[in-house]
């Protein structure tokens, strides 16, 4: 990946790191001034209300990112379709009220389903012109974009709970944060869409597989949590989605943000075999390199990272976090197949690996049907995760003819032996520090990403330093500092 795509990717990475570091500051704070029970309930309306979403969702954006010559009337027909998918999904949300809590056993639910729903619709109003600024690879807009959006959400969450002390603080900020949206997208786009459906045959040709693939998608990573909802208390719930969001960190800092470069960087290239997997060998290696250690290091840490970072009242979370953290790691290793199939025109393929997961954790949790908790949904969405490895295998084929399993093998051993060496170096650190304490938990994160980084870099030149995912990085920060030089000698005094 060079030039524009490449420098989009680390904007886009630094755009996520930067909101994820407002994001894990507010829960960090939000986790003192509420309670477990406090996110059970908004993990509850966030679950009623996405699975509405997600049957509604026509995948727009995805249809307006693969196609290159969209005209001004693509984006008229996929602002007016988001206008409606909001609209009928927001009507749907307050039909579906008394199910929700009923099936929750939850009273409370029904007013925040009923706000949630007006903020949908508020959402619907976004101007679609953002989807530009991933398409035309404007990583500085793009950063404007999701920071301002998400920053205006957070401090207003933080101030109404801190005067509230409840789970409408929450509520209250996911409102302002759809305003934001709104307002963010006209000042930002000059473009100004129209109501219009003149090219809805072709974004709906392209968009009924994404509906489907969201669907699958949605479910394979949300049955579990609302299976813990049916099963467990709103406390419970609230502890299994705090350490489902602080296991998810990784993938989400790190492959979520390279995800919004990869379709369009596989596109440009998918005349070119040779070159397309190049581009995919590149970007798993460096997904794999800096995610795969960090989602390890997470379930290594968990028994630190809880009480430091969330406080007394989360201790359930342990558990959970670690366990989930391996998951994330699992799937890791196949997070761009999906781009990959949409970029050679498979989206039909796409489906098949969270159909796959889907499926086994069905068969798993039915298999044990007597023993449902939370616990054992966690481990049980571990085992299924598992099918994304074989999936993976297969679809990769498929794209790629021309590629051998042993290329893929040769960007993926490195990271997985640097991570081994890393979880022996913090087990005998953990043998020394005191556990659950700040200084522990610092020593234990400075010993890994010592001991990582030096084992990547030492197998790497045993190696014999082939191209791939360590020189790309290395050439990266080589630059970064070679500018910022340049850029402070070139200061005025």
């Amino acid at each position: 990946m060079r030039g524009s795509a490449s420098n989009a990717a680390v904007v886009a990475v630094a755009m996520r790191w930067t909101d994820r570091l407002l994001g894990v500051l507010s829960v960090a704070i939000l986790a003192r001034l509420l309670t477990p029970a406090d996110f059970g309930i908004i993990a509850m309306a966030s679950l009623a209300l996405g699975v509405i979403e997600v049957v509604l969702n026509m995948g727009v954006a995805a249809a307006l990112l693969q196609n290159p010559h969209a005209t001004q009337e693509h984006y008229d027909t996929a602002w007016t379709l988001r206008m409606i998918q909001a609209g009928a999904t927001a009507l749907l949300a307050v039909a579906a009220i008394p199910f929700a809590t009923a099936y929750f056993s939850e009273p409370r639910l029904g007013p925040v389903l009923l706000v949630l729903a007006a903020s949908t619709m508020i959402s619907g109003l976004e101007n679609t012109g953002v989807v530009t600024f991933q398409r035309d690879f404007r990583a500085g807009r793009d950063f404007q974009y999701v920071f301002f959006k998400r920053l205006i959400g957070l401090v207003a969450t933080l101030l109404l709970a801190v005067v509230f002390r409840s789970y409408w603080a929450m509520v209250s900020g996911m409102v302002l944060t759809s305003v934001a949206g709104v307002l963010l997208s006209y000042r930002l786009s000059d473009m100004r869409p129209r109501l219009g459906l003149t090219r809805l045959r072709e974004i709906l040709g392209f968009s009924s597989w994404m509906l489907l693939r969201n669907m699958a998608v949605y479910f394979n990573s949300s049955l579990h949590t609302l299976i813990v909802g049916r099963h467990a208390s709103a406390a419970t719930l609230g502890s299994y989605s705090m350490a489902n969001e602080l296991a998810a960190i990784p993938s989400a800092d790190l492959l979520a943000p390279l995800s919004r470069v990869l379709l369009p960087a596989f596109a440009q290239v998918r005349g070119d075999a040779e070159a397309l997997k190049q581009r995919f060998l590149l970007a798993q290696g460096v997904q794999v390199l800096l995610a795969l250690p960090l989602c390890v290091g997470m379930a290594l840490i968990a028994a630190d990272l809880v009480p430091v970072f969330l406080g007394s009242g989360w201790d359930a979370a342990v558990g959970f976090l670690q366990i989930a953290s391996l998951t994330f790691g699992v799937t890791t290793v196949a997070a761009s197949t999906g781009y990959l199939l949409f970029a050679t025109g498979r989206a039909r393929l796409s489906l098949v690996s969270p159909m796959l997961q889907l499926a086994i954790f069905c068969v798993v949790v039915s298999a044990f049907a007597t023993r449902i908790d939370a616990e054992f949904v966690v481990r049980a969405r571990l085992v299924a995760s598992l099918g994304a490895l074989v999936d993976f295998l297969v679809m990769v084929k498929l794209a790629l003819p021309g590629l051998r399993y042993g290329e893929i093998v040769r960007g993926l051993w490195r990271p997985a032996v640097a991570v081994l060496a890393m979880v022996t170096a913090v087990g005998l650190v953990g043998e020394i520090v005191p556990a659950g304490t700040l200084a522990g938990l610092a020593a234990k994160v400075g010993t890994g990403a010592v001991v990582y980084a030096a084992a990547i870099v030492v197998l790497w030149m045993a190696a014999g330093k082939p191209t791939g995912a360590e020189p790309f990085l290395l050439n990266w920060i080589r630059r970064l500092v070679e500018s910022a030089r340049i850029r402070w000698y070139s200061q005025p005094s």
